[in-house]
């Protein structure tokens, strides 16, 4: 089973799962069977576009319903909040954050934590916060925290790292 990602008009796009196929004549278009009424005789995981409704559907495991497919992933809100993870990667806030943010280390030569705050001393706010486990001198996991402006958990992203000896060799992330 696969995931591919489709745009159904110019201001939705949606992630589905399952069975698919494309014309790779044209572009990596999805193809699915279309019309204002079900076929006849569908087929377990079969793809059909409801021109009449403008929307996708898709036959169930069992080849019993036609289930509207609809978008998953993460929100509107999730999305602004990972996007906006990017502006301190690697070091700190940057694009739309007033300047005067405080950082804040600990840890030796090895850090196990990282916090960027709104502002130095009393009141002080987290922005992005960075914990680091190590094994040896090989950082293994980095969880990335995100907070919006009254320091509620925006998002949290989490790197689990492998090595061969000194040399990453893989990275799973997972976002919370």
């Amino acid at each position: 089973m696969g995931v591919v990602q489709v745009i159904i008009d110019r201001t939705t796009s949606m992630v589905i799962e399952g069975t698919y196929e494309f014309d790779r004549t044209d572009g990596g278009t999805l193809v699915a069977p279309s019309g204002s009424s079900f076929p006849g005789t569908p087929i377990a995981g079969e793809w059909f576009w409801r021109s009449d409704e403008n929307k996708l559907y898709r036959r169930n495991d069992t080849n019993t319903t036609w289930d509207e497919v609809t978008g998953v992933g993460i929100s509107e809100a999730n999305h602004k909040a990972l996007r906006q993870l990017i502006h301190f990667i690697d070091n700190g806030p940057a694009e739309s954050f007033a300047s005067g943010a405080y950082r804040e280390t600990t840890g030796t030569a090895f850090p196990t934590a990282i916090i960027w705050y709104d502002k130095a001393g009393t009141g002080k706010k987290k922005i992005v916060s960075k914990d680091i486990s190590w094994t040896g001198a090989c950082p293994t996991t980095v969880i990335w925290k995100v907070y919006d402006s009254s320091e509620v958990l925006l998002a949290t992203v989490t790197d689990t790292i492998t090595y061969s000896g000194p040399f990453e060799t893989s990275r799973l992330r997972t976002i919370v």
